[in-house]
């Protein structure tokens, strides 16, 4: 009877410790679940789309016109399309239907507004929705770039990769271990171009620090930063890695080889020093300044996961109103693209512009952290082991050059490819190159046979430079 009398008051006690301990966790989880919630987007801005009627308005807005949230700052995000729209509308009757690739019926002015902290993002976003000249507000998401830090040292990569690259054709010392190269049949590819410096690639990237194997490819004139730091500093180690496979210096005995000899590789810095950014906004200034400066390719390792539908439809519009190539990642995740909401963004637009790369391994297999779809990915490139230049000046063991692996690492093959393209034949355009690129017939002008990711993208193919480069001298 004692122990019965006993075990109910510890048995209570029991169940209140547990009951409280379920409600702590709860706590936490709810505190986390917010926190994680706050990273998704720019605290204290939001981006806010004007109808099309007062867009073609043409007015300038000012802190002034959004006083309601106390505005202490705006940035006009649409100051280069807005000249082209004037353009348009001014010469409309001299214009052929190309070059009008903004549509007047689809145009909308967009900001990005800055307000105290005292007031929320989900707040604020109410207060504007109320007015009847704004289309849409909505957050200023989070952009990261498409992988993580994952490297090899050089001295272990020469010992797992030595004399599979393209040693016997350049005389970089690192050129033996670029298997990717010599995967894609760079060579027959060089045997008909190797590129010219009146090719300009915009790198939309974390900058491209001046290295030794890319310092005489790097525009002096043209790179312009769009998040902090100088355009060629690089303390995310990405851009240079992406730049380098691009265009890294061909024979001149150091480091690698770049897909082409000759390019001129333009830093477009849209991530921080940790390869993030506040990115939606970033990009589309971007791709406004490539329009401006008539860059014609861009390679975009970066992807944004989380935007609302009218910053989908806007982001497609903007792509679609480059004139020239986009080359993007397809992801990191290693998921189906866009199943369940899988969807990752520019790589999930199908656009006549736009290649989608995912990552493949020396056997032409998927790399299991490269996203697929037979719907979204266009081509697969090596993406295993690619050795490639690095920045040195936050790393302590100044080390060169490094393996790295992604499809951020894949995109820059169909990048280089495609200046190789535009150095053959100038007058291409974007559809050109992403048909030469992705042709169903490329097989009959390589040596490439069947691949195992047949299934896993809308081409069914890994990158071919030598076929692709045969192929357009034959082209229309």
């Amino acid at each position: 009877m004692m122990l019965k009398n006993t075990f109910k008051p510890l048995s209570i006690l029991f169940l209140i410790t547990i009951v409280f301990m379920v409600l702590f966790n709860f706590s936490l989880n709810a505190q986390a679940s917010s926190e994680e919630k706050e990273e998704d987007y720019e605290p204290n801005t939001v981006l806010v789309t004007l109808t099309n009627e007062q867009s073609l308005k043409f007015e300038t807005y000012t802190i002034e016109n959004f006083s309601e949230i106390d505005c202490m700052d705006i940035k006009d995000l649409s100051e280069g399309s807005t000249a082209r729209m004037k353009q348009q509308i001014n010469e409309s009757k001299t214009m052929t239907s190309d070059y009008l690739r903004i549509n007047p019926d689809n145009y909308h002015h967009q900001y990005k507004l800055t307000f105290p902290e005292y007031l929320n993002v989900d707040e604020v976003i109410q207060i504007l929705v109320e007015r009847e000249d704004i289309l849409s507000a909505s957050p200023n998401y989070y952009m990261v770039m498409e992988e993580n830090e994952s490297v090899v040292e050089t001295n272990q990569a020469l010992s797992l990769y030595s004399n599979i690259g393209v040693d016997m054709w350049v005389n970089d010392y690192l050129a033996d271990t670029q298997w990717g190269l010599d995967h894609i049949n760079i060579c027959d590819a060089w045997d008909i171009a190797i590129g010219s410096y009146d090719i300009k690639v915009g790198v939309i990237d974390s900058g491209i620090f001046r290295h030794e194997d890319l310092d005489s490819r790097i525009s002096k004139t043209l790179n312009k930063k769009f998040s902090k730091d100088d355009p060629c500093y690089d303390k995310a180690h990405h851009g240079t890695s992406v730049a380098g496979i691009i265009g890294a210096e061909c024979n001149n005995e150091i480091g690698i080889a770049g897909v082409c000899h000759a390019v001129t590789l333009v830093s477009l810095k849209v991530l921080d020093q940790d390869g993030d950014g506040w990115g939606w906004e970033r990009i589309i200034l971007a791709i406004d300044y490539a329009i401006e400066k008539n860059i014609p390719i861009l390679n975009m390792s970066q992807g944004l996961t989380k935007l609302t539908t009218r910053q989908i439809d806007d982001y497609e519009k903007k792509i679609k109103e480059y004139p020239g190539l986009v080359v993007c990642a397809a992801g990191k995740k290693g998921w189906e693209m866009d199943l369940d909401g899988n969807a990752v963004y520019p790589a999930c637009f199908n656009l006549d512009n736009l290649i989608t790369v995912g990552a493949c391994n020396a056997f032409d297999e998927r790399i299991t952290n490269s996203d697929y779809s037979k719907q979204f990915v266009d081509i697969f490139a090596p993406g295993e082991n690619i050795m490639s230049t690095y920045d040195t000046t936050s790393n302590s063991n100044t080390t060169k050059y490094l393996s790295r692996q992604g499809t951020s690492f894949a995109a820059p093959f169909v990048t280089g490819v495609a200046a190789l393209l535009l150095s053959y034949n100038s007058s291409f355009t974007a559809k050109d190159l992403k048909d030469i690129i992705c042709a169903p017939n490329l097989d009959t002008y390589g040596n490439k046979v069947s691949s195992p990711v047949k299934d896993l993208c809308v081409s069914g193919k890994v990158l071919d430079a030598g076929a692709a480069l045969a192929l357009a001298k034959e082209w229309r």
